[in-house]
């Protein structure tokens, strides 16, 4: 009997021992490439159930912590999913992801018309917005991370409002844009920041395109990629009406680093002075009009423990609401999406709220001529409230003796109540784009598109310093700063498209067209100094002193640009693909004897499967 009971203890042990040291974790590698061997970039490498992850690198690696026995799984767009077990004596994976067969089979847009995945021999990634609707943000640009190869979305900042910094494929330029080319719908929006005016619930599909031959039908406005949007359209049948609410909190993954001990800050604070041969601080003294509690009122709690953190943070809330309303029936459809976005920052005071209201209408006359219009319209506010000193010293109180703001010197502007009441940091921006369509079937195989497109933005930021927010705004009575722009656009596009296919082993695309765009804006950026109060702030400019009034910045733009351009699809067999490209750009930027560049591009592939063995 006592020889089984030692075996069962033994046993449990061992067992014990085992669990332990299967869930040590360790450092796995890899790479993941395609069926030919080329890497892919930004696939999702996950561990388990998401407990690790990690993305793949230009050439393909990763890196990432997993335990014996954790399921390792690779995703990516437009492949099948990947996975399988950690096992013990393997700790460099070569992971190779098939393509989906299904999505070759998808239509994507490619500029100036849509293609056939399967057909493409310029370098596509296509993004559908199923997998990505649920999540609330502002602005598309941050939500595209890991769901593109090629696609780098860095979020730089945390701000309310804020936009990401995009790149495809990398950065080409030293002093120049590295951002690539915002169209939606057709009309080019400008770089990545324009994302914003543009409701997420809205947005069908986004295709990037990334290597010269999908992009140089753009001409130098796509050399560092181009970003098309394509908006939602009704769909056949009654009205539908969809209310969607989204709320978000969030909260800091650290502690911050701040003294949350009084005794102990006055204790290491007397320390330093010692160790400096200087008087300790903290002994119940009167420096420069500051009293410096001495350690044993501190340890009675005779003296303030002002958490400063109560008074400058708050926990960030993003608020979404989304009503649309969609109809279709034989010839005519709309579709309208209108959406209000509050995001409130960290900072009290700090946030971003936005408005947009999209109207997408469209009628068919007959079999052969259809128009369609889309309109959207975009108001945003920032308030900006940064800086606030959360790590103040917490034995000085909020207010003095008087019941005003307790200032520790004549010159302490770092009182996070005197910033939230005396600055201000407010934009307000208007965006809007009309657009109109119309498209005409000649014959068989044989269509005109027109497109004609206005953009109107406008902006306006007022900036206004209080004489106790900063020793700046002191030092010259108030600082008051009024910046002004407006920016509108107008563009028309006109172009012809054939496809043809012969005893099932031709099939030839054709398009060429032309586009005019011309744009102009002005500025009026404006500073005083020197107010006689703080009552009315930056409302009335003039109030302040003339001597230091100032003009940063006023000025007028306007510039035009004419285009040419086509493009050649051929297949034979739906083996062998050909494409090529053609732009020609005029632009008034440049001198009259410099104004034109040609931008041609090719590709020549051959597909490793045909049709039948993808079925």
């Amino acid at each position: 009997m006592k020889q089984i009971y030692q075996f069962a203890v033994l046993v449990v042990l061992l067992t014990c021992f085992a669990v332990r040291v299967s869930a040590v974790e360790r450092k796995i590698s890899g790479t993941v490439t395609d069926e030919s061997g080329s890497p892919l970039v930004g696939a999702a490498v996950i561990v388990g159930d998401a407990r690790h992850y990690a993305t793949t690198a230009d050439d393909g690696s990763f890196s990432v912590e997993a335990g014996d026995g954790d399921l390792l799984k690779v995703v990516l767009m437009g492949y099948r999913d990947w996975s399988g077990q950690v096992v013990t004596w393997r700790n460099v994976y070569e992971i190779v992801l098939e393509q989906d067969a299904q999505m070759l089979e998808d239509v994507i847009v490619v500029g100036y018309g849509a293609m056939k995945k399967s057909d493409l021999t310029g370098s596509v990634s296509s993004i559908k917005m199923d997998a990505i609707n649920d999540i609330t943000a502002g602005s598309i640009d941050g939500l595209l991370q890991g769901r593109a190869a090629g696609l780098q979305v860095l979020n730089t900042s945390q701000d309310p409002g804020s936009g990401a910094t995009i790149r495809v494929r990398g950065s080409s330029s030293i002093n120049g844009s590295n951002t690539p080319l915002i169209v939606v719908n057709g009309f080019p929006m400008g770089e990545a920041g324009y994302l914003s005016s543009i409701n997420t619930a809205d947005i069908e599909s986004i295709e990037v395109l990334k290597d010269a031959s999908a992009s140089a039908i753009y001409g130098s406005r796509g050399a560092n990629g181009v970003i098309l949007v394509t908006t939602k359209s009704a769909k056949e049948g009654q009205i539908n009406v969809n209310v969607k609410h989204q709320t978000t909190i969030s909260q800091l993954s650290d502690r911050l680093d701040i003294w949350y001990d009084p005794m102990l800050m006055a204790q290491v604070a007397n320390e330093e002075q010692t160790n400096a041969g200087l008087s300790p601080l903290y002994v119940g003294q009167v420096i420069g009009g500051v009293y410096y509690p001495s350690l044993l009122e501190i340890q009675q709690g005779k003296w303030s423990d002002t958490d400063w953190t109560d008074l400058c943070l708050r926990t960030p809330v993003v608020n979404s609401t989304t009503v649309s309303v969609s109809g279709a029936k034989q010839a005519a459809s709309f579709n309208l999406n209108v959406n209000y976005f509050d995001e409130k920052g960290i900072y009290k005071k700090d946030d971003y709220s936005k408005l947009n209201a999209n109207l997408q209408f469209s009628y068919k006359f007959g079999k052969s001529v259809s128009i369609s219009s889309y309109s959207v319209l975009s108001v945003s506010k920032r308030n900006v409230m940064n800086g606030l000193e959360y790590g103040r010293n917490p034995l000085w109180p909020v207010y003095d003796e008087n019941g005003d703001l307790y200032r520790s010197s004549a010159t302490d502007f770092g009182h996070p109540l005197a910033r939230l009441e005396g600055f201000k940091d407010s934009t307000v921006t208007r965006d809007f784009t009309e657009s109109l369509s119309g498209e005409w079937e000649i014959i068989k195989g044989l269509s005109l598109r027109s497109q004609l497109t206005y953009r109107f933005k406008s902006g306006i930021e007022d900036v206004y310093e209080s004489t106790f927010v900063s020793q700046d705004a002191y030092d010259n009575g108030g600082i008051a700063k009024i910046n002004n722009s407006f920016y509108q656009d107008l563009l028309t596009e006109t172009y012809l498209s054939f496809n043809r296919e012969w005893q099932g082993v031709h099939n030839l695309s054709l398009m060429a067209g032309h586009s005019f765009d011309t744009e102009n804006g002005r500025g009026l950026y404006t500073t005083a100094r020197g107010f006689v109060n703080d009552v009315l702030g930056n409302e009335n400019m003039n109030a302040g002193d003339p001597n230091l009034r100032q003009i940063y910045n006023d000025g007028y733009y306007k510039s035009k640009l004419l285009s040419f351009y086509g493009r050649v699809n051929y297949s034979l067999l739906d083996r062998y693909l050909f494409t090529f490209t053609m732009r020609a750009d005029g632009s008034t930027k440049f001198g009259r004897n410099n104004r034109w560049g040609y931008f041609p591009s090719g590709a020549l592939s051959w597909k490793m499967h045909n049709e039948s063995w993808l079925k």
